[in-house]
């Protein structure tokens, strides 16, 4: 089976498997606690009445909801394309940004928020760890711990500025990338931050892409992540 098909089939589970549990999350009002329609201002969330939502289906926000499977797939085939433990650690932080995302755009509830946080941590967290020695035996080691450590304790005791923070690893990848990586794909996985950056604020701002503007930006950090991991591989 090809990596594209095997692909394709991931993300119809994942999103057919999103989609059933939408449903039972807003039946437990546990679950439901604190739910915010119009939490994190994203303009499609307000193109669907978000202010006067009154117990309409979840997800709030559809297309910002599905279009996190662009996380599993540029995982799972960054994985296959390399077939290395570390791209799995990559692949399975990626998985775990595309539920957390998901849920926080179909749920807006603190909960779902907290895992969006925390699966953009374990993300750029495992990047930023396997840009120090990615051709190192051992890499494996720290890549695991650092991915679950900053996954629990950035996101869950230690607050800080997600922004500032993503910001930071951010640097640490693309030196590694510029240095001692393949620098055109480094060069690339930037331009693609720039791009999903600028849809994120035309988004914000209400300019040109209404339902699609985040939507976007998961497509372009996703490849993006994608990118700058096979740039900084040996």
């Amino acid at each position: 089976m090809s990596i594209m098909v095997e692909t394709l089939i991931l993300v119809v589970g994942v999103t057919l498997l999103l989609w059933a549990i939408y449903p039972l999350i807003q039946k437990s009002s546990s679950l439901m606690e604190k739910f915010k329609p119009c939490r994190g201002d994203w303009w499609e969330a307000y193109l669907r009445g978000c202010e006067t939502w009154n117990g309409k289906p979840l997800p709030v926000e559809p297309i910002n909801s599905y279009t996190n499977v662009a996380y599993l797939a540029a995982g799972w085939i960054t994985f296959r394309l390399l077939d290395s433990p570390p791209s799995l650690v990559f692949a399975l932080a990626m998985a775990y940004l595309c539920i957390g995302s998901a849920l926080y755009h179909g749920v807006k509830t603190i909960w779902a928020a907290a895992l969006d946080h925390s699966g953009m941590y374990a993300v750029f967290s495992a990047l930023a760890i396997y840009a120090m020695a990615p051709d190192h035996r051992l890499i494996l080691i720290p890549m695991i711990i650092g991915t679950l450590a900053a996954a629990y304790f950035l996101r869950y005791v230690f607050h800080g500025n997600v922004s500032v923070r993503m910001g930071l690893l951010l640097s640490l990848m693309l030196v590694g990338a510029l240095l001692r990586g393949n620098s055109r794909l480094g060069l690339l996985s930037i331009g693609l931050f720039a791009g999903a950056m600028a849809v994120w604020q035309m988004d914000k701002k209400r300019i040109l892409w209404k339902h699609w503007g985040h939507g976007i930006w998961h497509i372009f950090t996703a490849a993006a992540m994608a990118a700058m991991f096979l740039a900084l591989t040996p």
